[in-house]
């Protein structure tokens, strides 16, 4: 009997700009960030943690020289526990390098918010000379463990849905996926939402990331190094490969052992008419995958991954998405991956 996963996000980011990378869809022209490096108006909700239990609404940031001030707002709606601390990272959105870790106590305990008013949490972070556009990653935690972001958090099976892989917006396509286990493989499923279903390629390990694909990374022990990449086309063309390091040593004599199909609602390759879209169903052998810490997984166990679908609308042009937003052009984004949580029966 296949048991349920739970996928908290973790983080949430504000974006200032970044660059194109290696792979992935090419960034978007976007407006000149504001003073709050983009940030949404003031008093606006822009995510929960814990079922709606805290309410996020921005943060002000104000550079200075050598420092920035940030001033992060939040809301509670029910009584809060104790013992959260708040997380806050400077990173450079140009290569996720982190600039600065501002990792502290909330100045007002977590379980002391007023039910219903807001909060704000000041600090003032050093960042190293010459540090050009930041991103902002803040979230909550306790021991080892992340307060799950609502917008991502999944269990027992419940359906996540894709967002823009860029900046983490409603893309115009919708892409939902769904995860369970049992104690040989990983099940996975994609449904997506898409009028022309096409592709070009027909043998397995082509170069499936230039066309429509949806694609599970998985970075097993969580190191940020050794991972698997595997992709299934509507054609049921299948790519995987091993990597001992982001981006390096690309190994496509891996073989994942992989198990999928695929169901066209649609006419597959032709533009003439307008298709339903494509799901795919994938069953994926644990012990073929790098640097699995325990076989079977164990119930708490903490593995990174995420998922990905890239669409070209018109044949031309990419367009990606993603579980876990990336805010640059790089699937590879090992350090922005979600994080897979392997609950009990």
């Amino acid at each position: 009997m296949p048991r349920s996963l739970l996928v908290p996000l973790l983080a949430m980011a504000l974006l200032s700009s970044c660059r194109d990378e290696q792979a992935g869809p090419r960034q978007r022209p976007r407006p000149a960030p504001s003073a709050t490096g983009g940030a949404a108006p003031e008093g606006t909700v822009q995510g929960t943690w814990a079922g709606g239990a805290i309410r996020y609404l921005g943060t002000r940031v104000e550079r200075g020289t050598g420092a920035v001030r940030l001033t992060h707002r939040f809301q509670a709606t029910q009584q809060l526990p104790a013992g959260w601390q708040i997380f806050v990272h400077l990173v450079d959105p140009r290569t996720g390098q982190m600039l600065a870790n501002a990792d502290h106590a909330l100045a007002t305990p977590m379980e002391r918010w007023p039910v219903g008013e807001v909060v704000q949490d000041v600090h003032v972070v050093e960042v190293p000379a010459g540090a050009g556009d930041l991103r902002v990653l803040l979230g909550f935690w306790h021991d080892d463990q992340r307060l799950p972001i609502d917008t991502a958090a999944a269990q027992d099976g419940t359906q996540l849905t894709l967002v823009d892989s860029l900046d983490g917006s409603k893309p115009a396509l919708r892409t939902t996926a769904r995860l369970l286990w049992d104690d040989a493989a990983l099940y996975v499923a994609f449904d997506c939402e898409d009028p022309d279903v096409w592709g070009t390629f027909r043998n397995r390990d082509d170069p499936l990331y230039t066309q429509d694909v949806v694609e599970i990374f998985i970075d097993a022990d969580a190191d940020g190094k050794t991972y698997n990449e595997i992709e299934v086309s509507p054609h049921n063309v299948v790519f995987d490969a091993y990597f001992p390091a982001r981006r390096q040593g690309m190994d496509l004599s891996w073989d994942s052992g992989l198990t999928s199909a695929v169901k066209v609602q649609g006419t597959i390759d032709d533009s003439s008419d307008k298709d339903q879209g494509w799901t795919v169903e994938m069953r994926i052998p644990f012990d073929h995958l790098a640097s699995v810490p325990h076989l079977p997984p164990r119930p708490g166990d903490r593995w990174r991954f995420n998922l990905y679908r890239l669409d070209l609308p018109d044949r031309k042009n990419a367009q990606g998405q993603a579980l876990s937003p990336l805010f640059i052009g790089d699937f590879h984004a090992l350090d922005r991956f979600a994080w897979l949580i392997f609950d009990g029966p």
